[in-house]
């Protein structure tokens, strides 16, 4: 939390980056089944 670029790149897509990851870990998981 010390890089305050960090913060501001991820601050505002982190709902999204989230979202990104939940949706593919949800599509391996359909493709497991």
């Amino acid at each position: 939390m010390s890089d305050n670029t960090l913060v501001s790149d991820y601050g505002m897509c982190e709902e999204e980056q989230v979202a990104r990851i939940a949706w593919f870990l949800l599509s391996r998981w359909i493709d497991a089944e």
